[in-house]
């Protein structure tokens, strides 16, 4: 069994598929990552909606409250409250799949309402677009909708 896992592995190993096409395959926002890496600024700060950040070369905070205990986006009545916040913690940029609509908004559960919010308030106020592109990872299937290819955001944040 682990000689067929490993199989994968053999045109990389031989010389036959690069490294970078390989994880293209196989990593979840891999160009995103690629992108960061290569174009902000190394003292930049991401706040990261993705999980997949193994290859991220940036200081981060993981955006999912269960990952991390310094954001509590029930906190933050306003964006401007929530702002405040990402300044205090040095964030620069935000990476995100998927821009938040009124239709998020308002087809949230009670509870993450005022989280979208909060997101489609700092994207039309704070946040300057840098990358936008189709990504490599397919949102899986629900039993609500088909899987589909997410568009992916990198935005620097616009201080006042």
């Amino acid at each position: 069994i682990n000689l067929i896992f490993n199989t994968q592995f053999f045109p990389v190993v031989f010389g036959r598929e690069s490294r970078d096409n390989f994880l293209l395959k196989k990593t979840k926002f891999y160009n995103e990552i690629m992108y960061i890496n290569q174009h902000l600024p190394k003292t930049s700060k991401i706040l990261v909606w993705v999980r997949d950040r193994y290859y991220l070369g940036r200081d981060y905070i993981p955006a999912n409250p269960a990952e991390q205990g310094m954001i509590n986006y029930g906190e933050y009545g306003r964006a401007e409250e929530f702002l405040l916040r990402l300044k205090e913690l040095g964030i620069t940029h935000i990476m995100k799949p998927k821009q938040t609509t009124l239709e998020d908004i308002q087809n949230a559960p009670l509870y993450e309402k005022q989280f979208y919010r909060l997101q489609y308030e700092m994207e039309k106020k704070y946040l300057e677009p840098i990358y936008k592109k189709k990504s490599n990872f397919v949102e899986h299937r629900t039993l609500l909708r088909e899987p589909q290819v997410v568009d992916v955001f990198i935005y620097k944040i616009k201080y006042p």
